[in-house]
């Protein structure tokens, strides 16, 4: 064994004895048999994957030290894990544990303890000497019941304990007082548990995927819960009692078989971010009174009109109206002027209103899968826009106005009519990603040549006989898909391209690649 005394590192080795040594270690994880620390000092967070026949007396951690011992087919947790008396953390998760031993308590300064997806029918009474345990996961061992020595961890912060059979918990919760994390998720509840109004510094509940049908108006008395996910709950019932949830910030009401947005949502006065997909909701009430929403998201529901969206939400930054029955975007949608994210995917839009420019803060715009025939002028004037998807509409042309997007770095547009495209496409400075396959585009403008940051560019099944030679100036270029065209050569320009490492020619009636070109793929 090789010794290392007084010196400053940032590697770690196996078979080594440290002595007064300082660690920096920056790796991911770290996996050291056979070492001794003696007197050293770890001045950055540490997480190992291993630490057999290890031993560190007298040594400081200055952040974490972690054990990750987790999906490692383990049938008991090795011996030596109770010798590091100084670790914070410990996951043993997926593994095959049927058992933690009562040694676990040698663990004393233990914050963080990771026991899901075992098989670990019971806890050693012994776990309440971890005084310092904050975290705590349990999820998938199979419980049918709370495990009460649960409760003996005064300090706990967080709980993970779904992926059960949980119908129930204990009626003095309470003694879970600092608890602010509870992940109830896939357990067997059919009745949302009143008792978790006795953790008055709740902040945040899991409880999707259980059964529960209606809400208790308890629910009320969780002042302050601020993420709320109730997804996968068949739920007719909301008390009106909700409305006191006064800070609740985010609430996730996926898939629970919804018809209406529930009223008791409607006034809650710190929501910023509600999620309602898929639902059933066909109808939107006349009135929402969310004043700091943000983020809404109804993917997948009914949706005919959204006109009450577009004149009362006028803060929004995130707008997903994916797959529902919307045939007309009003021009109200240039109200929104903080939206950052509109996606109406999947819907039957027409045509797109010349308010849509008046989005100046827009990033993402995601318009696939609808019906336009063609785009405003007026979408120029989105600066700040990066992506831009409408692949699977009827467009048969593009404004030359999209050049004014210097922003944009993903444009989508696949599966439409195209025929050919304007010269403002090469003003796309800043474009990543130009996917044009499946159109009817007879040639290229000589402009192309002015995107110059293209790396992926899409042509496939086309009607293409041509390269402009300005192709050859898309000096990053890395995949260039021509296959199902009509071209007969490549020109000699695009041996220039000393980057592309994908060349797709297939089903074109090219009958020898230019050898410029077949050495520049052959590198």
């Amino acid at each position: 064994m090789q010794t290392i005394k007084a010196k400053v590192l940032e590697e770690i080795s196996s078979n080594t004895l440290y002595d007064a040594c300082t660690f920096y270690l920056e790796q991911d994880a770290y996996s050291i048999r056979n070492s001794a620390f003696h007197n050293c000092s770890f001045r950055s967070s540490v997480n190992f994957e291993d630490l057999e026949g290890c031993r560190f007396e007298n040594c400081s951690f200055s952040n974490n030290f972690r054990l990750d011992l987790s999906g490692q087919s383990l049938q008991k947790i090795p011996d030596y894990v109770f010798d590091l008396t100084e670790l914070q953390e410990l996951n043993c998760g997926s593994n095959n544990l049927k058992v933690l031993p009562q040694k676990i308590s040698q663990l004393t300064k233990l914050t963080t303890l990771e026991l899901g997806f075992n098989e670990i029918e019971n806890l050693p009474p012994q776990i309440m000497q971890m005084i310092h345990l904050k975290k705590f996961s349990f999820s998938g061992n199979g419980q049918d019941e709370f495990p009460l020595e649960i409760l003996q961890l005064k300090n706990l912060e967080v709980l993970f304990i779904c992926c059960n059979r949980l119908r129930s918990i204990p009626s003095d919760i309470e003694r879970l007082s600092r608890l602010q994390y509870l992940d109830l998720k896939f357990n067997n509840f059919t009745h949302f548990p009143i008792e978790l109004q006795k953790l008055p510094n709740l902040k945040e509940l899991s409880f999707s995927k259980n059964a529960v049908k209606e809400l208790p108006e308890e629910i009320g008395k969780l002042h302050n819960l601020e993420i709320l996910n109730l997804s996968e709950n068949p739920i007719s019932h909301f008390p009106k009692e909700m409305q006191q949830l006064k800070k609740l910030t985010t609430l996730y009401l996926r898939d629970c078989e919804l018809r209406l947005i529930p009223s008791a949502t409607l006034q809650l006065p710190s929501l910023e971010t509600y999620d309602l997909s898929w639902n059933k909701i066909s109808q939107l009430p006349s009135q929402i009174e969310l004043p700091k929403l943000r983020s809404l998201k109804m993917y997948s529901n009914q949706l005919q009109d959204i006109s009450i969206i577009l004149q009362q939400l006028l803060y929004l930054e995130e707008l997903e109206l994916g797959t529902n029955q919307i045939k007309q975007l009003g021009s109200e949608i240039g109200n929104l002027t903080q939206l950052k994210v509109l996606g109406l995917t999947h819907n039957q839009l027409h045509r797109i209103p010349t308010e849509i420019g008046q989005l100046k803060k827009l990033e993402k715009l995601a318009l696939q899968n609808n019906k336009l025939c063609e785009l405003p002028n007026e979408i120029g004037q989105l600066h700040k826009l990066k992506e831009l998807e409408l692949q699977k509409n009827q467009l048969n042309r593009l404004p030359n106005e999209i050049g004014q997007l210097q922003s944009l770095t993903i444009f989508e547009l696949t599966g439409n009519n195209l025929q050919e495209l304007p010269p403002g496409i090469g003003n796309l400075i800043h474009l990543d990603r130009l996917n044009l396959s499946d159109n009817h585009l007879r040639k290229l403008p000589e402009e192309i040549g002015g995107a110059q940051k293209l790396r992926v560019l899409k042509l496939n099944n086309n009607h293409l006989q041509r390269l402009p030679n300005s192709i050859g100036n898309l000096s990053n270029l890395l995949i260039c898909a021509l296959q199902h065209n009509q071209i007969q050569e490549l020109p000699d320009s695009m041996a220039q391209l000393t980057k592309l490492e994908y060349l797709h020619v297939q089903q074109n009636p090219i009958r020898e690649l230019p050898e410029a070109i077949k050495r520049l793929l052959s590198k």
